[in-house]
């Protein structure tokens, strides 16, 4: 799967846990693309979000060489 299927195919439909799944459902979160299009400032304060989850999303988009996505883009920022 490349890159762009990765991150357009349903969060439940990825080898990921069901743990990752229904939180990434709590956060709205239906594809890794909503995920990574979100401003990090706005990731950390969403109510269901915790360091286990981001953790499990890390190493899932490091093993695709795509961790470079959750990185904001320098010089930018969001609010």
């Amino acid at each position: 799967m490349d890159a762009g299927q990765i991150l357009h195919t349903p969060i439940s439909e990825l080898p990921l846990t069901e743990n990752f799944y229904l939180r990434s459902k709590l956060m709205g979160y239906r594809k890794l693309d909503d995920i990574v299009r979100t401003p990090v400032e706005v990731l950390l304060r969403k109510e269901e979000f915790n360091y286990e989850w981001l953790g499990e999303l890390s190493k899932f988009m490091s093993g695709q060489n795509l961790l470079h996505l959750l990185q904001p883009i320098p010089g930018s920022r969001s609010y």
